[in-house]
């Protein structure tokens, strides 16, 4: 599939992506990386070069390189912390037993310490870096409750900021994309308690139907067809959202057993409306023994829009889940207008 961003081949099936993953950010016998204490500024040194028979370096490296250059540039002070460089976000997020070792491309910056010409100099000269983002300290995505959103975004200054993530989950492996600019980043561990906890309760309620109705990047609802759910909803009222969930329902199609998968609209239109209140059809898709469909629009519609939901579970995880008052009354809501069931995992 093409990238929104670059246009370029960055999005790969689940199946070519975990293949290539495996051993992505191991080093070689020859790879003589430093942790680095990433509390103070580093000694003003030459930047390490990579790995000169696997082409790797080890993550405090790239980060010294870059803080060199931001130092050099005046963005930063030279008594400033390696951590004031940034965030990395890998290419792809995957569970690591120890401090990886970056090829070229494999990683993006998050920080707010850059400008245009800062960046340029950036990507021309750590081969690590794929893009970086202008940390706008906010939380991309919707906020200010479900109610009333309002969103926000990062700005990707330069490059590709599109990412994988790799979760584990109790029927397999799933891969998600999405960009570090409109999303928030949740990142995959070994143990992961709302993937368990959609486990536990399709076990427990065996449901005709699942819905997501925040679907994020479609992680969970992914996960549900993985655990042979045989009728998917993913629904999310941000269109980023809803729109890397298409893409990663297509990228999963395989360990999904999915045959087709159709289009109702692309980017460009859902761009034009960033948040939707009546849910619109973006995606279908159809295997032997499942179907999904993704949506764009506020989940709490779906009801005036679907036929019986009565045997139905409904996740639902808004990112902001602090006025618990609220939140049980859309849950209550939801239970006595669909007869279904309701659960935050």
């Amino acid at each position: 599939m093409k990238c929104p961003v670059c246009g370029q081949d960055c999005i790969q099936s689940s199946d070519d992506l975990l293949k290539t993953s495996a051993h992505r950010f191991d080093a070689c016998q020859s790879c003589h990386g430093l942790s680095r204490n990433k509390q103070i500024p580093p000694e003003p040194d030459l930047p390490p070069p990579p790995c000169p028979f696997c082409g790797k370096r080890h993550i405090d490296d790239v980060f010294f390189h870059i803080w060199l250059i931001l130092t050099e540039e005046k963005v930063i002070p030279p008594d400033a912390p390696l951590t004031s460089a940034g965030v990395p976000h890998l290419h792809p997020f995957m569970v690591l037993r120890s401090p990886p070792y970056l090829p070229e491309k494999s990683m993006i910056l998050l920080t707010h310490a850059v400008n245009r010409a800062t960046a340029d100099r950036l990507m021309e000269e750590v081969p690590e870096l794929r893009g970086i983002v202008c940390d706008r300290h906010i939380i991309p995505g919707l906020s200010e409750g479900i109610c009333s959103p309002v969103y926000h975004t990062h700005e990707c200054i330069i490059g590709c900021d599109l990412h994988a993530t790799i979760f584990s989950s109790p029927s397999g492996n799933i891969v998600v994309y999405q960009r570090s600019s409109t999303m928030h980043i949740e990142m995959p561990r070994p143990f992961n308690p709302k993937l368990l906890s959609l486990s536990h309760m399709i076990d427990h309620k065996n449901p005709a139907l699942v819905i997501d109705g925040c679907c994020g990047v479609g992680t969970l609802g992914i996960a549900a067809g993985l655990a042979g759910m045989p009728h998917i909803i993913l629904n999310d009222r941000w269109y980023a959202a809803a729109y890397w969930s298409a893409v990663n329902i297509e990228v999963n199609r395989r360990p999904l057993g999915l045959d087709e998968c159709d289009w109702s609209t692309d980017w460009d239109n859902l761009s034009a409306k960033k948040i939707r209140r009546c849910p619109i059809e973006i995606l279908q898709a159809s295997g032997e023994n499942l179907r999904i469909s993704v949506l764009h629009g506020d989940f709490r519609c779906l009801p005036k829009k679907l036929s019986d939901l009565s045997a139905s579970l409904c996740i639902f995880d808004p990112f902001e889940k602090n006025d618990h008052k609220k939140l049980r009354k859309i849950m209550n809501e939801w239970e006595q207008e669909t007869g279904g069931q309701i659960f935050i995992p």
